[in-house]
């Protein structure tokens, strides 16, 4: 499973995952990759982490979130 915006007609979208002290732990612009629990290839400590995501739609303004999401194993 993958964390991520799941839509079929994004045009802008960015994803940010951070750990609890602020670390930039992934990022990407493209929809269709979400994360999937790892940093740098290595599974991620279970855990809280904080997630900010800005996403677009073709008919709607600009939305962005930040929130946070627990991993589990």
């Amino acid at each position: 499973e993958r964390f991520g915006v799941v839509g079929r007609y994004i045009e802008l979208y960015r994803l940010r995952i951070f750990d609890r002290w602020g670390s930039l732990l992934f990022e990407t612009v493209d929809p269709m990759e979400g994360w999937d629990g790892t940093i740098a290839g290595t599974a991620a400590t279970p855990g809280v982490y904080v997630y900010q995501v800005r996403y677009k739609g073709p008919t709607t303004e600009a939305v962005e979130r930040l929130g946070h999401v627990t991993l589990l194993r």
